[in-house]
């Protein structure tokens, strides 16, 4: 415990208690004496110690030498010897653990495997079951909300394992906590104060992912890749003895868990677990607005093919997916939309460009702007050469210049404060007052790999701010799309003319 910066100085214990005994009790004893030796400011902070300690046993709290009950399971192997704070107290029922490999990040495109999660979730007893789920694993946003949404209680797991977390923050993190907050996880886990005998399963698997596998009494596997952390945590687990027997679930499906992984798990003692939902999932609970809005009876702005000259003297601003919520948009009601499979869930370059028209304005962001100062981009480049333009960037994982968007007439933008942006190096940077900075760009930058990017070739202007779109007039704006069919779509609710680039 010593090690652990729990203690006062000079003080140190004789033996550490069995494993699962409280130890919160005894740490307030000591730190209560101590303020009677100490003298000034080091009594103080002795007494609000102790005085904390003792609002955090009558809140139910507890510190444990590992984890109770868990006696006859190898969790000391997977994780190493550690002490486990538990700041609402223990929970009682049945720990489910639900685990995948990485979604990626067009979340929208995973309705089966969103569909896995809904089932699983229904599939709990609200009384008897807790979700268990880990800060930096690829579900864990996902069963926080899940949790919310089905009414499941959830045991969400901090385990300090990076090297700049070490024994003494864990310890001093926890003495100075206010018992008050109820922000936070539920269960944290100190730096190992003993390491684990099994070196190659801790050096080839992140601690997060083994704690949720290790503490869980049911396993829930939604996805899954040959060779990845779920892969071998499963493996491990269904070799291991100590774990509840065909406690392990899979859920079968080429874009869930493939043959070639389920089959050897199932012959270890895994059980399959067939989701017809799952496997063929129906349309969208909530239909998406520009379905609905495609029906020949309806009129809307003109459609027209893209011609030499049409574009005129105009900037344009292109959309692009967004693998997130919405500028304007909690992430609670994002998540809520992909759990429970509603339209909303699309978060598309054309549902980005609908959502423009239908609300007449451009929510300004401060992503990948020096000074993150929210602003609405634009370019000048005329829409007869953005193909030529368009290209993936790796190193920020997403595509510019998408066939989407809307141009708008460059003297009614400036009117409204639309302005050049000013490419150049840090010199020109530090010469600008805060009202220019918004409006630079650094004029080259070097990849990862080396690659140099000259952004200036992106002609770019911008606009500080949200920028309202309702006094646009129908001539001095125009949409533009890639085919025929989303032109149709979105002229239903768009007062400017349509542009057709294909």
């Amino acid at each position: 415990m010593e090690l652990a910066g729990l203690l006062p100085v000079g003080v140190a214990v004789a033996s550490l208690p069995a494993c699962g005994d409280d130890l919160l009790g005894e740490l307030g004893r000591v730190w209560s004496e101590a303020t009677g030796r100490e003298r000034g400011s080091a009594g103080g902070r002795c007494r609000r110690i102790a005085e904390r300690l003792r609002a955090w046993q009558q809140r139910g709290a507890r510190l444990t030498l590992g984890i109770p009950d868990l006696s006859d399971r190898p969790f000391d192997p997977w994780l190493g010897s550690r002490l486990a704070w538990w700041p609402a107290g223990l929970p009682t029922g049945r720990k489910v653990g639900l685990v995948s490999s990485r979604l990626g990040r067009d979340l929208e495109t995973r309705r089966r495997w969103f569909a896995a999660l809904r089932a699983a979730c229904m599939s709990l007893d609200h009384d008897r079951d807790v979700l268990v789920t880990a800060r930096s694993i690829s579900t864990q946003k996902f069963v926080q909300r899940a949790g919310a949404l089905f009414g499941v209680r959830v045991l969400e797991v901090d385990v300090w394992d990076q090297p700049d977390r070490d024994a003494a923050r864990w310890g001093v993190r926890l003495l100075e906590s206010d018992p008050a907050d109820d922000a936070g996880p539920a269960l944290v886990l100190s730096p190992p104060y003993e390491p684990s005998a099994d070196e190659s399963l801790t050096s080839e698997t992140p601690a997060a992912d083994r704690a949720v596998v290790a503490l869980s009494d049911r396993l829930i596997v939604l996805s899954a890749r040959p060779g990845g952390n779920v892969d071998r945590l499963v493996a491990r687990r269904l070799a291991a003895s100590g774990f509840p027997a065909a406690s392990v679930f899979v859920a079968l499906g080429d874009e869930l868990v493939p043959r070639e992984l389920a089959e050897p798990w199932m012959d270890a003692g895994a059980v399959g677990w067939y989701l017809q939902d799952a496997e063929d999932p129906q349309e969208p609970a909530e239909e998406v607005p520009w379905r609905m809005a495609d029906s020949p009876r309806q009129r809307g702005a003109p459609v027209r093919r893209l011609a030499a000259g049409l574009h005129g003297d105009r900037l344009t601003h292109w959309t692009r997916r967004r693998g997130g919520p919405w500028p304007d948009e909690r992430e609670a009601d994002y998540l809520d939309d992909l759990i429970l499979d509603r339209g909303g869930a699309d978060h598309s370059a054309f549902a980005a460009l609908w959502r423009i028209v239908q609300t007449r304005r451009l929510i300004a962001t401060g992503d990948l702007v020096r000074g993150a100062t929210p602003v609405v981009c634009f370019t000048e480049v005329p829409l007869a050469e953005l193909q030529q333009h368009r290209l993936f960037r790796p190193h920020l994982a997403r595509w510019d210049f998408e066939p989407f968007g809307i141009s708008i007439d460059r003297s009614w933008l400036q009117q409204h404060g639309a302005q050049a942006v000013r490419y150049g190096d840090q010199e020109l940077w530090e010469s600008l007052s805060d009202e220019q900075r918004p409006f630079f760009q650094k004029r080259t930058t070097l990849t990862r790999n080396g690659h140099l990017i000259d952004w200036s070739a992106e002609r770019e202007w911008r606009h500080r701010g949200d920028m309202a779109l309702d006094e646009v007039p129908p001539e001095s704006a125009l949409v533009f799309v890639p085919t025929l069919g989303h032109a149709r779509q979105i002229a239903a609710i768009s007062p400017w003319p349509v542009i057709v680039l294909d």
